[in-house]
């Protein structure tokens, strides 16, 4: 690795995921269709409710009295995914074309995976609920779900990098890697 050619891949990243979180603020639930739909699916699919989707809150799972909004569509994530794994190990390749061809992997597997990990949060924080409406008063636990939720996304990443980690120290031995 010659000189500082990290730099302006974290600029470019800057440049385009500080304007992608900045629409996450701005965007409604029927923008972010695209992640809550199949999540509202795959949820339903287990929970054996039906998703019916409304413009003001999102998709909701009237049996199970849960409503999959904004905040459960996974974008965060998702960003997260990218700038963590991206600009983690795109210092691995020393070519433009194939720094460019990793960041389309990168994308590629980020959806999927940011669909299944959001689903799995979403089933634990209503496994939550249920135990702790077993053992506490009923009413909703919100600290509960935020933790809940905050460390499934963090055990993910963590998995998910430690994967990366093993799988570029396995296949690119002869570059220089930098400590983690």
């Amino acid at each position: 690795m010659k000189g500082n050619t990290t730099l302006p891949w974290l600029t470019l990243g800057l440049i385009v995921l500080i304007p992608l979180q900045l629409w996450y603020n701005a965007a409604t639930v029927t923008d972010l269709k695209w992640l809550l739909y199949p999540t509202s699916y795959l949820v339903s699919i287990i929970l054996g409710s039906t998703p019916v989707f409304s413009a003001d809150n999102g998709y909701i799972l009237q049996e199970m009295n849960i409503i999959l909004g904004q905040t459960c569509s996974g974008f965060t994530f998702l960003l997260l995914f990218v700038a963590l794994i991206y600009f983690r190990f795109q210092n691995f390749y020393s070519k433009i074309l194939h720094k460019l061809s990793f960041l389309f992997i990168v994308l590629i597997v980020a959806y999927p995976t940011t669909l299944l990990m959001n689903t799995s949060r979403i089933l634990i924080g209503v496994l939550g609920q249920q135990i702790a409406d077993a053992f506490l008063q009923p009413q909703p636990h919100r600290v509960l779900h935020e933790l809940l939720g905050l460390f499934c996304y963090m055990a993910a990443l963590v998995f998910i990098y430690k994967i990366a980690y093993n799988y570029h120290i396995k296949t690119l031995p002869n570059e220089k890697i930098v400590s983690s």
